[in-house]
C-alpha cells in the first residue's frame, strides 16, 4: 500500500495546446508547485470545472511531517491559488506515505480522501474542496473511523445523488474492507462503516458509481496460504442507502491477480464497467497475461474468465488501464 516515490518538483507534463502557462517545450513543465527545500511526493490530478485542474501532493515541510496541499490550473495552465498552494491538511503524519485517491464531483469540487494520525493512530479522514477553495466538509475535513481498527488506502466515488462513497482496506487481520457514504454537507449517512470480510484478507477496494445514487464496490479476496498470495475479484452492488442489491457478491474472474495487483475498472456508462487485469498466462506458466472482464449493471459477465486478450504464441503481457 505504500508509495514513496519522491518528486522534486510536482509538474504537469506537456501535452496540452500552449496557451499562458502551458508550454510546448518537451523539456519545461508547467509547474504545479516549486520547492525550495523538502520533497514533493504521490501527485494526483482530478478535472475541475471549465477545463481546469486539480492537483493534490504530500509535501515534506520538516523531518517525517508532511502536508496535504492542493493546487488548481485554469485551462491555460495558470496557477488559481497561491504559489505555495492550499494546505488541505497540516495535521501529524506518518513519515511513510500511502495509497490515498481524489475525485472531482458534478459540481466541481474535489473530493480528497486520506489517511493520517490526528487521533494517535493513522486513519482515514476526507475533504471536499470547492473551486474557490473553500472547505466545504470544514477546516479539519471528517473522520472516518472504523470501530475497532484503523484505515488505510481509501478511494473515493462522488455518486449520482450528490452523496460521495469512500473505501478502504482495514487494519484487522484479516484484513477487511469499509466503506462509508457522505452526504453532501460532510455528515456521515451510516451509523457504521459497512464492512465485507473473508477467511482470508479482503481489500483493495475500487468504486463505480451508478446511475440509481449507488455504487459498485469491488475488492480482491487472497487465496489461502503463506506469504503473500494471490488473490480473486468480487464484486458487489449497493443501493444509495449502502444497502447490498444483489443476493451474493459476484465472481470477477476465475483467474487470480497478483498481491501487488489493483484493479482500475472503467465505467461503462450503463451501471457496470469493464476491467483489464493480469493473470498467469494459460499457455506458460512462467509468463503473465492480460484479460478484460464486463461487469453488467444486472450482475452478469461476459464469461466466467473474462476474454483473453491476445492467443498468439506465448509472451508476457500487462495490462495498462
Amino acid at each position: 500500500m505504500k508509495r514513496t516515490v519522491p518528486f522534486l518538483v510536482l509538474a504537469m507534463a506537456a501535452g496540452i495546446n500552449a496557451q499562458a502557462q502551458w508550454t510546448t517545450d518537451l523539456t519545461t513543465n508547467t509547474y504545479m508547485r516549486q520547492a525550495s527545500t523538502g520533497d514533493i511526493n504521490t501527485p494526483l490530478v482530478a478535472d475541475g470545472p471549465d477545463g481546469s485542474t486539480y492537483s493534490c501532493w504530500f509535501e515534506n515541510v520538516s523531518t517525517g511531517m508532511y502536508q496535504l496541499r492542493m493546487q488548481r490550473l485554469d485551462d491555460a495552465g495558470n496557477r488559481m491559488w497561491p504559489d505555495t498552494a492550499l494546505v488541505v491538511s497540516s495535521h501529524p503524519q506518518n513519515s511513510a506515505i500511502f495509497r490515498y485517491d481524489m475525485k472531482s464531483d458534478a459540481d466541481g469540487n474535489a473530493v480528497v480522501a486520506f489517511q493520517d494520525q490526528r487521533t494517535g493512530s493513522l486513519d482515514i479522514v476526507a475533504y471536499k474542496i470547492a473551486p474557490d477553495g473553500t472547505f466545504l466538509w470544514g477546516p479539519d475535513g471528517i473522520e472516518l473511523p472504523t470501530p475497532g481498527t484503523t484505515g488505510l488506502a481509501p478511494v473515493v466515488a462522488p455518486l449520482s445523488n450528490g452523496n460521495t462513497a469512500i473505501a478502504w482496506n482495514t487494519n484487522n487481520s484479516p484484513t477487511q474492507t469499509a466503506f462509508q457514504i457522505v452526504g453532501p454537507t460532510g455528515t456521515l449517512l451510516l451509523a457504521n462503516p459497512m464492512t465485507i470480510s473473508a477467511t482470508t484478507a479482503a481489500g483493495r477496494p475500487t468504486l463505480t458509481a451508478t446511475s440509481d445514487g449507488g455504487f459498485l464496490l469491488q475488492y480482491v479476496v487472497s487465496n489461502p496460504g503463506f506469504g503473500i498470495p494471490p488473490g480473486l475479484m468480487y464484486v458487489q452492488r449497493y443501493s444509495a442507502t449502502g444497502s447490498a442489491v444483489w443476493a451474493n457478491a459476484l465472481q470477477v474472474s476465475s483467474k487470480v491477480v497478483a498481491f501487488f495487483y489493483f484493479p482500475r475498472p472503467i465505467p461503462d456508462g450503463h451501471d457496470g464497467f469493464y476491467l483489464a487485469y493480469n493473470t498467469g498466462n494459460p499457455d506458460n506458466a512462467s509468463f503473465t497475461d492480460v484479460y478484460v472482464q464486463h461487469v453488467r449493471g444486472n450482475g452478469t459477465l461476459w464469461s466466467t474468465d473474462g476474454t483473453r486478450v491476445d492467443t498468439r504464441n506465448p509472451e508476457g503481457y500487462f495490462a495498462m488501464m
